[in-house]
């Protein structure tokens, strides 16, 4: 059996594409500007700025509905502890973090030594440098300071997946755990309304809980009532998506109430059930869209630290708001990103 074989190749397709839209909605980052002083393609950065957050809570349910399909099992059934899980995870997420949290650091300080500050006001120093780099940056500091923003995301990442599989792994029904990923979901929720600012509980580890976890609760329903995975819902769920956000934004008619919960009620478990439909596998499960998807990670954590780089060096020798320019650059991130990936690979096969 093929590697592609195990895979939902158009959740890999929608990864890299969602990876594309986040890249472009901080293009602006690019001068150390506001979005609004850049004229770049206005519609589509305008777009993927204004919607990186649902883009993200995506990611969120895409991670906890295969975590529960390809590891629940395994650690319930006593395949697989805790530890090699959590290890397995870190080898995955955290070299190419560490290598972006350097690269982010190296330019910034070049950047202040030329100009006399640091770039986009974004501040470095060796505490928040330290607790990036380890990934656990988000587990203990309620007020941000990320060293290259994007990487919030994988330090709440790796905690989900560490409380995922100690719920796993742990000596009680399948019922028991069904509960407690349920109520991981609620205390999200609990800690977004009310703004907690605890340590392992606040400000966006909140948002991850939940979107994870309903990730996991929707991999659980899916495989309790297999019947749900008809491609028409999907569909369905998508259009209803699409008409809210257009009466929303043309309309003024806020059919949505939260993007964010929309999108992983709607969207997420549609893009995963479009990806089993048959048709659709044919299409996508491929080895094309698995290296999309594999690369759609590095492109996530190296873009900032491309464009800071970029506007270190070539601060005035580029026409930012040409076409051409965001092509060549979104193909220069990609190649990073394809060689990083390759390079991995070759250092996990030693």
């Amino acid at each position: 059996m093929s590697t592609t074989d195990n895979r939902n190749g158009f959740v890999d397709f929608v990864k890299f594409v969602m990876a594309l839209l986040i890249m472009w909605g901080h293009y602006d980052y690019i001068i150390g500007q506001e979005f609004e002083s850049v004229s770049i393609t206005k519609t589509l950065t305008e777009f993927a700025h204004e919607n990186v957050t649902v883009i993200v809570c995506i990611f969120f349910f895409i991670s906890g509905f295969f975590a529960w399909q390809f590891s629940y099992r395994k650690l319930s059934d006593g395949k697989t502890t805790i530890g090699p899980f959590v290890i397995k995870k870190i080898k995955r997420l955290y070299p190419l973090m560490a290598v972006s949290v350097v690269w982010f650091c190296a330019a910034e300080l070049i950047y202040r030594g030329a100009y006399g500050h640091f770039w986009a006001g974004r501040e470095v120093n060796l505490s928040n440098a330290i607790l990036t780099a380890l990934g656990i940056n988000r587990w203990v500091s309620t007020a941000g300071g990320d060293i290259n923003g994007p990487i919030w995301y994988v330090s709440v990442l790796m905690l989900c997946y560490i409380v995922f599989g100690i719920i796993a792994a742990f000596k009680l029904s399948d019922e028991y755990k069904t509960i407690i990923f349920a109520g991981m979901v609620v205390l999200g929720i609990i800690s977004q309304l009310n703004e907690l600012t605890f340590p392992l509980v606040a400000d966006k580890v909140g948002r991850g809980y939940m979107c994870f976890f309903l990730g996991v609760c929707f991999a659980i329903l899916f495989k309790a009532y297999p019947k749900y995975k008809n491609f028409w819902a999907a569909i369905l769920a998508i259009v209803i998506y699409a008409i809210a956000i257009t009466a929303k934004e043309n309309y003024r008619l806020d059919l949505l109430g939260n993007k964010n919960i929309a999108a992983i009620f709607t969207l997420a478990p549609a893009f995963i059930v479009l990806g089993e439909n048959g048709v659709f596998k044919k299409v996508f499960n491929n080895s094309l869209c698995e290296w999309l998807g594999r690369i759609s990670y590095p492109m996530f954590l190296f873009h900032i630290p491309t464009y800071l780089t970029i506007g270190l060096f070539l601060r005035d020798g580029i026409n930012y708001n040409s076409y051409l320019t965001i092509i060549i650059i979104t193909l220069f991130v990609g190649a990073i990103s394809f060689a990083a990936e390759k390079l991995q690979e070759m250092s996990n096969k030693r």
